[in-house]
C-alpha cells in the first residue's frame, strides 16, 4: 500500500524475509530518511553530461558509488536540504532525494545483471557546484503557460510524472 513509505528497518524482519525470499531485490529510500541523496548517471548520455560538468567544475570527490544493473552509476551524497527528485535535469542525469528510492546491491536487474558496489568509500557531501546545479531548477511564474514540452525518448512516462509533480508543487490544484 504505502510503497517506500512502508519501508522496514527492523533487522529481524529483514533477516526473516531474506531467508524466505533470497532472490528479492533491495530498495532504499533516499533523502533525509536514509541520510543520503543520489546522482543517477544513466547510459552514455549520463556519462557524457557528467564528464562535461566535471570538465567545467572539477572532478567529483570520492564517495560511495553503486553500479546499476543497467550499467549506470549511483553516486551517493550525504543528505542536503533543498535537493529534490528530478528526472533528466540534464541529459542522462537524475536526482533521487526525499520521496525517491534506489535499487541497491545485491539486487538483480531485469536484464540479469547484478547491482554492485563500484566504489567502496564513505558517503560524503556533494561539492558545492553539484548542489547548486541540482537545486537550480526553477519553474516559470505561471507553470501552465509558455514553451513546449520536451521529453527524452524512452523516458516519456517518467518525464510526464515529473512535470505533474512540479506543477502540483507550484500550486496547481488537482482537476
Amino acid at each position: 500500500g504505502n510503497g517506500l513509505y512502508a519501508a522496514v528497518t527492523d533487522t529481524d524482519q529483514i533477516g526473516a524475509w531474506w531467508i524466505t525470499y533470497p532472490q528479492a531485490n533491495v530498495g532504499i529510500p533516499t533523502g533525509e530518511r536514509s541520510g543520503f541523496w543520489v546522482l543517477d548517471v544513466d547510459g552514455a548520455a549520463g556519462r557524457q553530461s557528467l564528464a562535461h560538468l566535471e570538465k567545467q567544475n572539477g572532478p567529483l570527490p570520492q564517495t560511495r558509488v553503486f553500479r546499476t544493473g543497467s550499467g549506470g552509476l549511483h553516486y551517493l551524497w550525504t543528505h542536503a536540504p533543498g535537493v529534490r527528485n528530478a528526472v533528466r535535469f540534464v541529459p542522462g542525469l537524475d536526482v533521487r532525494a526525499d520521496g525517491g528510492y534506489i535499487v541497491a546491491p545485491p539486487s538483480i536487474h531485469e536484464s540479469g545483471n547484478a547491482y554492485a558496489v563500484e566504489v567502496d568509500a564513505p558517503v560524503v557531501p556533494a561539492p558545492a557546484w553539484l548542489l547548486a546545479k541540482v537545486k537550480d531548477r526553477k519553474l516559470p511564474a505561471n507553470p501552465t503557460s509558455g514553451g513546449g514540452v520536451q521529453l527524452v525518448e524512452g523516458s516519456r512516462n517518467a518525464g510526464l510524472a515529473s512535470m505533474a509533480g512540479r506543477l502540483r508543487r507550484a500550486g496547481l490544484d488537482y482537476l
